[in-house]
């Protein structure tokens, strides 16, 4: 992302504007990967964080640049439903007595709120920046988390006298996805005996985090690369034996049967009925309401003793831990599908090595993200919408450069 192509040097405005957002758009990432929590929960003044407020301002800047074509239909069409479904909640949903009301629907809203922030922010670096370009970008935000993380754990380590191993050690909330981006370029660029070698370091530091879903994410990650390598029958075998490996990795960890596990499987058992009965797959619940019903938050807490929907406002404000149920929740399925559609077709870009690196990252990301609060929050967002789009933005030029050629 430093180098501007040849077409915007042309003109020196959106030649500045695009060097200032890239710059801001960098420092916003850096931030996050240094500073975590801490960055994204600043506040300017209450309710405006320092991070959003950033990412507002590339998005304005963004609209400086007359950009032609290279627009998602499917992604417009999920904006504009979401942007429905606000102007519903504003209407039925929220009854003014309280400031906190509105606020807990805006931050719910969020979940689509950084979506519709960074598409044309993306959008923009997509169309002025190389596949390469961005590729690079990408692996040195995995690169900076990795070695922080690295460091941060072995530091804890020293000074607590004990392995670092399965204890929540990670320094900010990017290690998680920078594992994942730095696992992705070791399957894609590095060859032999090297590519197992240092994947297998990259699980061994995934450990070091003490969330259980980023190791299993990387095992389910390898197992998506070994099924789109593969040829038809051991695509089979594949399946079978990642379903397998996943019913003894159950059956036999403690820390998959456990409160926490429990406590996550019955809270999407409750979200999929939620979602498959009473709004029949296609309907959402809008936003401004509770993620789950009293009955069922009690239950939850009577069964794990398990904090995180018994207070106040916590059925509001936390969701069933598996981002892609949340957008279904409060949009309907509709907006899985939507996302889907513009993927349709990537198996025409996978022969590019940077293509494919990209691809095992939304697909890490992605698997991360079935287990974690993700997408509804700042910390991690804006990387997985970056992998996002510019897949989709490149599939989507691909295409185009295919039909041109004919």
């Amino acid at each position: 992302m430093i180098q501007i192509e040849e077409a915007v040097k042309g003109n020196k405005f959106n030649s500045a504007v695009v060097a200032t957002m890239s710059f801001l758009f960098l420092t916003d990432l850096l931030f996050l990967s240094v500073f975590g929590k801490r960055y994204s929960e600043t506040l300017i003044f209450h309710p405006i964080y320092v991070h959003d407020f950033l990412l507002s301002i590339i998005f304005l800047l963004s609209f400086f640049l007359k950009i032609k074509g290279n627009r998602i239909l499917s992604i417009e069409i999920l904006i504009g439903l979401s942007l429905f479904y606000l102007g519903y909640s504003l209407m039925f949903n929220l009854d003014f007595e309280s400031v906190s009301e509105l606020l807990i629907l805006l931050r719910q809203f969020m979940v689509f709120g950084y979506l519709i922030l960074l598409y044309p922010i993306i959008r923009t670096f997509n169309t002025y920046y190389s596949i390469n370009q961005i590729a690079k970008a990408i692996l040195i935000i995995g690169l900076v988390g990795v070695t922080l993380q690295f460091f941060y754990s072995g530091f804890l380590s020293i000074s607590h006298q004990t392995l670092p191993f399965f204890k929540k050690f990670y320094f900010t909330p990017v290690c998680f996805f920078a594992i994942i981006i730095t696992a992705s370029y070791i399957l894609v660029h590095i060859g032999g005996i090297k590519k197992y070698l240092f994947f297998s370091l990259s699980i061994l530091l995934s450990f070091t985090a003490g969330h259980d879903s980023l190791y299993l994410s990387l095992i389910l990650m390898y197992a998506a690369y070994l099924f789109l390598k593969f040829n038809r029958k051991q695509k089979v075998l594949v399946v079978f034996g990642i379903l397998a490996f996943c019913l003894i990795l159950f059956l036999t960890i403690p820390q998959f049967s456990n409160w926490t596990s429990q406590w996550r499987l019955y809270y999407w058992q409750s979200t999929l009925k939620e979602i498959v009965f009473n709004n029949y797959l296609i309907f959402g619940k809008g936003f401004g309401v509770p993620y789950i019903s009293e009955i069922n938050a009690n239950e939850i807490y009577n069964m794990t003793l398990a904090n995180g929907v018994k207070y106040r406002f916590d059925r509001w404000v936390t969701p069933a831990h598996n981002s892609f149920l949340t957008l279904c929740y409060h949009v309907g399925v509709m907006a899985i599908i939507l996302l889907f559609v513009p993927l349709k077709n990537i198996h025409k870009i996978l022969k590019k090595e940077s293509h494919f690196f990209i691809l095992l990252c939304l697909i890490g990301f992605s698997f991360y993200s079935s287990f974690n609060v993700i997408l509804e929050l700042p910390h991690l967002t804006t990387i997985y919408w970056l992998v996002y789009f510019t897949l989709v933005f490149q599939l989507k030029l691909s295409i185009s450069k295919e039909r041109i050629s004919e």
